[in-house]
């Protein structure tokens, strides 16, 4: 019958340090993804920066837009990187329901503020 060896104190000490390694990844992870409700915001801004970008004609407006320049606009107006928010798109596209719910939310503010302008006065 094999004698079991007791784990010596070398083999306690890197398998602990295996698991702080790993438990630090995944913070590390979460440390680049923008909380929900900030996320949320950032999206709404993102579909408005979309909307503004194809609408624009510069023959009418005078100047081109760039729609990776409103991105950045954007994210600045939010404190966020691009970074942040590819590893969020990135860690949300696993997570569906998550998403959808996001989305939901993005969905109902930009219905509202599309209520908004409607109520609005135009003017002329």
């Amino acid at each position: 019958m094999p004698v079991k060896k007791p784990w010596s104190l070398a083999t306690f000490v890197i398998s602990f340090v295996l698991v702080l390694a790993v438990l630090n990844c995944g913070n590390q992870k979460r440390k680049y993804l923008i909380p929900q409700d900030r996320f949320v915001d950032v999206l709404v801004d993102i579909h408005l920066a979309d909307a503004i970008a194809l609408n624009n004609n510069p023959q009418y407006t005078g100047f081109a837009l760039d729609s990776a320049e409103l991105y950045e606009s954007v994210f600045s107006n939010h404190s966020v990187t691009r970074a942040q928010f590819d590893s969020t798109i990135s860690y949300y596209s696993s997570r569906h329901e998550e998403f959808q719910l996001i989305y939901n939310q993005v969905s109902a503010k930009l219905n509202l503020l599309y209520e908004e302008m409607l109520k609005s006065p135009t003017e002329e």
